[in-house]
């Protein structure tokens, strides 16, 4: 999968040792894409992803992509996205230096694309 770096609202990395991060990264071959301050939107996003698909592959005993073509895994896949969407969007309301602008919390259409 793709790696992505950045820093969350508050965050006490200066410039310099995050770019050193993401030069580390380069240099061993690793890649990173660099998301800065909008890395929280990828941690909701894989959340999302990580909290619908986990369980499911475990418990059915299924490779990921078998979630999705199940109908009780597509639903799983709605009602984790709406219940993921709600939580950033609160946290991100009440606690925004913590958790980024509510204006970016992730909508429940993007969690489920980002699933697919």
């Amino acid at each position: 999968g793709r790696t992505w770096l950045g820093r969350a609202p508050g965050s006490s990395l200066q410039d310099d040792e995050y770019r050193a991060v993401l030069a580390d990264f380069s240099a061993a071959g690793l890649g990173a894409d660099d998301e800065g301050d909008a890395i929280l939107n990828r941690m909701w996003l894989k959340l999302g992803a990580n909290a619908v698909i986990n369980p499911l592959t475990a418990l059915w005993e299924v490779p990921n992509g078998a979630v999705l073509e199940r109908e009780e895994g597509a639903q799983a896949v709605h009602e984790v996205c709406d219940e993921v969407a709600a939580l950033a969007k609160k946290l991100m309301t009440t606690f925004p230096e913590r958790y980024g602008d509510a204006s970016l919390a992730p909508t429940s259409e993007a969690l489920r694309e980002f699933v697919r």
